[in-house]
């Protein structure tokens, strides 16, 4: 267990891991919306007076609620863990617009928590069993997801999505179904089932969520994922977490493999048609040659959502545009572009609550294969958690023959894994972040022979295009399979996202992230070896501490 469920720290693990936790809401007797499971007390006050085991929250006053500690039960090391009111949950989310949190309706008053959490609804996914709940949370509060969840047998599940199908799914944002396996492995309700389920689903855009019963084996989760799940509810984040780093199933990269592109959409979303979300640049580049491709492969074609490349910005304004093309369709997104268009499909596309296939136009960055879109919202650079695409494509030729500077862009990306190498380093040393050996190797081992040859990148010949792709795509892959971007950035990164909240330009337009990350490269080296002139031995950390200026002499 990471942290007893319903608390703070719980959430936090799960927002830690891209999930979006669960709250059970329940009421005080004096009317404290809190989160908290059970009908009464009995589980997590084993040893407690037997008469106040028996008593539920709505028994208590929030004073006597918040006077429990609900973690001993589990063990010591989780004594004084309390019961949260979702008041103080609401700030935390304020103040990280990028988390999401469902909400299990236990015993509420809809008017109540609409009111209380109206800064954030578009963060919060009110769950229910009752689909006539869900109506009355949707007039009370429209901004704001909602999820249907049922179990029961095949024939049950059937008699209520035929009564939904006649609501035409109104007010049903997402849908989960409870799964369980027996001991050879075979799905209750049947993959046959799920599958249709899933395509039902999808032609009403409603996200298709599963939550595996009892079970942590992540290869029931990946056969999930191929039938059409896009979505877990899981008592196992951490399993789950790994499961989805995993996401990139196919990558191709060579020598005239546009055309290629449709076969690899085809086996990978079988059934679906697609969508191309491109900017003029990149769609006048490849975007003709990769409808030919999708088409030739039988896969069915929406309009293009076309966004112009001379204003483009990985920033919300243009995630909300491209979300809103992909959520007028049923359809998988394609992205064709680099970093930019690329970050703003995998935001929209996860929001969408569908995976999405990317086609590489140049190696300007790492980000292709990686976990996570870097998205500047109301004027901050954040990652935003969110899947790595199932399937990249990377035609060399196509990409061998992008404006120069985009692939040096790259280049300096690349380049800037040794500073992140050494802070890497640093961090371990001083016990701060131990190294990952797998990811660590994933990057560094070769990093070398990656950087050898920056000549042949400037003038776009095709084998140093193709190991300088090859290499943002493993450290993509590095990224993805930590969850995180320690393999691959350090202090130089901060630079360019700093410089990205201040709306840095130069000569008139922003410079590329991987020149503000090459600048911010030489300056972490810079002090590297500022430090390493100095007789580190020698150095007397009192006496240093002691000559910091106090705030005020700053001031």
């Amino acid at each position: 267990m990471l942290m007893p469920e319903n608390s703070i720290p719980a959430f936090e693990i799960a927002w830690g891991l891209g999930a979006a936790p669960e709250a059970d809401l329940r009421t005080t007797r004096d009317g404290v919306i809190v989160a908290f499971h059970d009908n009464n007390l009995r589980r997590v006050l084993s040893d407690g007076d037997e008469a106040v085991r028996n008593q539920g929250i709505g028994d208590l006053t929030y004073l006597e609620v918040a006077a429990l500690d609900v973690g001993r039960w589990r063990g010591e090391q989780y004594r004084g863990q309390r019961v949260p009111r979702m008041t103080d949950v609401y700030k935390i989310l304020e103040r990280h617009p990028d988390r999401l949190m469902y909400l299990d309706i236990k015993q509420v008053d809809f008017t109540q928590l609409a009111s209380e959490s109206k800064a954030v609804h578009r963060q919060l996914i009110v769950a229910s069993t009752k689909y006539h709940e869900l109506l009355q949370w949707k007039a009370l509060a429209p901004d704001s997801p909602t999820l249907h969840w049922m179990g029961g047998s095949e024939d049950e599940l059937r008699a209520r999505f035929d009564k939904l199908e006649d609501e035409h799914f109104d007010c049903v944002d997402q849908l989960q179904i409870h799964v369980r396996f027996n001991a050879e492995g075979r799905m209750s309700p049947s993959e046959e089932f799920l599958r249709g389920v899933g395509e039902q689903l999808r032609r009403h855009g409603v996200l298709f969520q599963v939550f595996p019963w009892e079970t942590k084996d992540p290869r029931y989760f990946e056969r999930l994922l191929d039938l059409g799940v896009v979505s877990f509810a899981t008592d196992y984040p951490d399993v789950t977490a790994e499961t989805a780093a995993r996401d990139t199933k196919q990558l191709l990269v060579g020598r005239g493999v546009l055309r290629d592109a449709g076969a690899l959409f085809a086996s990978s979303f079988p059934s679906h048609s697609a969508i191309l979300v491109a900017d003029d640049s990149t769609y006048s580049v490849a975007g003709r040659a990769l409808e030919e491709s999708l088409s030739a492969a039988g896969v069915r074609l929406h309009d293009p959502a076309v966004l112009p490349a001379e204003e483009l910005y990985a920033e919300s304004h243009f995630v909300d545009r491209a979300l809103a093309a992909i959520a007028a369709t049923d359809a998988i997104p394609v992205a064709l572009g680099a970093g930019t268009i690329n970050d703003v499909v995998k935001l929209a596309a996860h929001r969408a609550g569908r995976r999405y296939l990317c086609v590489a136009t140049a190696a300007s960055m790492d980000g292709y294969t990686a976990y996570g879109s870097s998205i500047t919202h109301e004027g901050s650079k954040q990652t935003f958690d969110c899947p790595a695409p199932f399937a990249v494509v990377a035609d060399i030729d196509i990409i061998a023959a992008a404006p120069a500077w985009l692939n040096a862009s790259g280049y300096a990306d690349l380049f800037a894994k040794c500073p992140a190498g050494a802070d890497w380093l640093l961090a371990d040393g001083l016990g701060v972040e131990a190294i990952d050996a797998p990811t660590w190797a994933m990057v560094q081992d070769r990093l070398c022979d990656w950087l050898a040859d920056p000549e042949g990148v400037r003038r776009g010949e095709v084998e140093p295009i193709q190991r300088l792709t090859v290499a943002l795509m493993m450290t993509g892959f590095a990224m993805q399979a930590s969850l995180s971007s320690r393999p691959a950035s350090g202090a130089e990164h901060q630079f360019s996202h700093l410089w990205d909240m201040e709306n840095h330009t130069h000569d008139g337009s922003a410079p590329s992230h991987g020149f503000k990350v090459g600048i911010g490269s030489l300056a972490s080296l810079r002090l590297y070896e500022a430090i390493l002139d100095r007789p580190l031995d020698q150095i007397d950390v009192e006496s240093a501490v002691n000559q910091w200026p106090e705030w005020s002499q700053d001031e």
